[in-house]
């Protein structure tokens, strides 16, 4: 898990050990492998008390997919902005538009990139772009980021 501030520095950057056993790291995507799982040493109780230190109920939470993430450390947050409703998928719903996709359009950057020294997600560069891509949003107005039906 990584969590930025509002100007973009990191407040929280941690590999979280879960609970229950892995079945599938789904490495191509996460970037995570078993030897790398290994030098975890958060737990998700550390995760979950990291977390509501940097947060207070009035601070409002930006992520991309964010419903996944707090169900994933087993918490709620009373103000949750997610950009993956933010922006439209050009399929319209139920569907929602990737991260990727929305860097890429929206503000003009690769990320997610596989190549030979990388595979999967950075979790700090996908952090940093879904605050991006709510600040753009914040500058445009509500119509940004829609898709005429």
């Amino acid at each position: 898990m990584c969590w930025v501030c509002v100007d973009g520095s990191v407040l929280l950057d941690e590999l979280v050990k879960p609970d229950q056993p892995i079945v599938d790291y789904l490495t191509r995507y996460s970037g995570i492998t078993p030897a790398r799982m290994k030098t975890a040493t958060c737990s998700l109780r550390r995760a979950q008390k990291y977390v509501r230190k940097l947060v207070n109920h009035n601070v409002i939470l930006v992520g991309h997919g964010l419903e996944n993430d707090l169900k994933a450390l087993q918490l709620a947050h009373p103000y949750c902005v997610d950009t993956s409703l933010l922006y439209d998928h050009h399929r319209g719903p139920p569907y929602k538009p990737s991260l990727r996709f929305l860097t890429r359009t929206y503000l003009k950057r690769h990320i997610q990139e596989r190549n030979q020294e990388r595979i999967g997600h950075d979790s700090n560069e996908d952090a940093r772009a879904t605050l991006d891509l709510f600040k753009l949003k914040l500058a445009n107005k509500p119509s940004f980021g829609k898709f005429k039906q």
